[in-house]
This record gives structure tokens, C-alpha cells and sequence, in this order.
């Protein structure tokens, strides 16, 4: 497990080939207890060059630029067709922080050839977890906002992460459809009745295929819980402070001790 002073020891000018292995080596994604899980988060970026802070500055600038007086419950809006895609928020709330994908993915533990669809999935920072610690499951990422996807493909080719990739999609659109997965992740990623359509979607999709869904988020969870028995009541699902895991053909078991 990497402690945040051990993780800024790799800072520096380190060459594509030596982040490669750096990406690959064991415990990258885990957090010390007692650590900061953003800024673990925060330095796994600067070490890999991600640009977060620098694009979401942006993108609030242009915000602030086409409502002056708005906030950042409407600069995502003003700026993307109604939709809510929280420009103005903090990276790191904006964001599962490493250590918390890498907690989720260890309870999963999926086996070789599944695959991961994440709506509303920002940098793609699943993605890169996944290629490190499951190399062999694929990835999707759906996000509506251009400047996020093109990043997280970046980071992608970057790093070698073949099955990962991030595609520029509007979830809420009434003719996009849903494709098959093994994973689906879900956080709060845009108003009530967006989120309760796509969970509806994913009913009918899906059918009797077996499924886990993480969903991240109080709206989410809620709706998962109000209106969706076949993923909340029939087998046990596992509640952690900031996500929940829920399956329509097994109970879930926690793997890792929460802090």
C-alpha cells in the first residue's frame, strides 16, 4: 500500500517507460490508513499528468464567462444544453478518489474478459485502476463533457491502458441506448429523472443477464432503493460510507476493511 510521502518520492521527470512500470507496480492504488485519500489522489495525477485541475479550471472560466452570475449548479448547464455536468466543483468531489476504486474493484474482483461500463465517468479514473490491478477486463466511459474525454484518452494511450477508453455520449438522450456489461458504475451523474431513466434502461437491457451495479452517490442509491427491488432486495447488497454494490444474482461480501 502506498503512503502519500512514499508516492512523492516518484515525483519528477520520469520518462514514458519508467511510468509504465510505475503505473504497473503493486499497491499504487491503495491508501495508508491515516493517508489522505485526495491527496493520494492528487499526486497519482501529477505523477502521471493528469491535467485535471487545469481543464476544470477552464471550463469554469468559460462558465462564469456565459452566466456571471450563476454558480456551480448552473455553469454546467449554461455551458451543455441543460445538462448537469458540475462544472465549477472540486476536482476531488468531482471524482472517486484512486483508493476507493481500487477498494471497490478488490470487492469485485473480476475475472478475465469482463467488462466495465462507468456513465458519467468524468477522467476515466476507473479505467486506469483497472488496467493496473485487473489487466484483461475492458472499459467504457461515458461523459458528455469533450474536454474530460479527450484527457482521459490521453492518460489512456499514455499509459497502455488497450482496453480502456472514453467515449463523448449524452446518457439522457433519448435515443441512446445502453450496451451490455458485467460492471455498470453509476454517480450521480446528472439530475433525478436522468438518473431513473437510465436505471430503467437498465432493467429492460440487461433482462436476466447477471449484473453488479456500484452506485456512487445519494441520488442514485436512493432510486436503487426506492424503485428497484430486483437489484436491492432479492440478494444482499454492501454498503460503504460513499458507494453502495448491489447484484441481481448474488450477495456481496466486503473484502477489505473500511476506514
Amino acid at each position: 500500500m502506498s503512503s502519500n510521502a512514499e508516492l512523492k518520492i516518484l515525483l519528477g521527470d520520469n520518462d514514458d517507460d519508467a511510468l509504465k512500470k510505475i503505473f504497473l507496480s503493486e499497491g499504487l492504488f491503495n491508501c495508508k490508513q491515516g493517508s489522505s485519500h485526495q491527496e493520494h489522489s492528487l499526486l497519482i495525477d501529477e505523477i502521471f499528468g493528469v491535467n485535471v485541475p487545469a481543464l476544470e479550471k477552464k471550463l469554469l472560466l468559460k462558465g462564469i464567462e456565459k452566466t456571471p452570475k450563476g454558480d456551480r449548479d448552473s455553469w454546467g448547464r449554461s455551458m451543455h444544453d441543460g445538462h448537469q455536468t458540475w462544472v465549477g466543483l472540486h476536482p476531488e468531489t468531482l471524482q472517486t478518489s484512486y483508493a476507493e476504486i481500487a477498494e471497490i474493484l478488490t470487492i469485485l474482483s473480476p475475472q478475465h474478459d469482463q467488462h466495465f461500463l462507468d456513465l458519467g465517468a468524468g477522467y476515466g479514473r476507473i479505467g486506469m485502476v483497472l488496467h493496473s490491478m485487473f489487466f484483461g477486463c475492458s472499459f467504457t466511459g461515458i461523459e458528455y463533457v469533450r474536454e474530460r474525454v479527450m484527457e482521459g484518452n490521453r492518460i489512456f494511450q499514455k499509459l497502455d491502458c488497450i482496453n480502456a477508453r472514453l467515449v463523448e455520449a449524452d446518457v439522457a438522450h433519448k435515443d441512446y441506448r445502453l450496451s451490455c456489461a458485467d460492471f455498470f458504475f453509476l454517480y450521480d451523474f446528472g439530475n433525478s429523472l436522468e438518473i431513473q431513466n437510465v436505471l430503467q434502461q437498465l432493467r429492460k437491457v440487461m433482462g436476466n443477464r447477471p449484473i453488479k451495479v456500484i452506485a456512487r452517490g445519494n441520488v442514485t442509491r436512493h432510486f436503487v432503493h426506492k424503485e428497484h427491488a430486483w437489484l436491492s432486495d432479492i440478494f444482499r447488497p454492501l454498503h460503504a460510507k460513499n458507494y453502495s454494490i448491489y447484484s441481481n444474482f448474488e450477495d456481496i461480501k466486503p473484502a477489505v476493511t473500511y476506514y
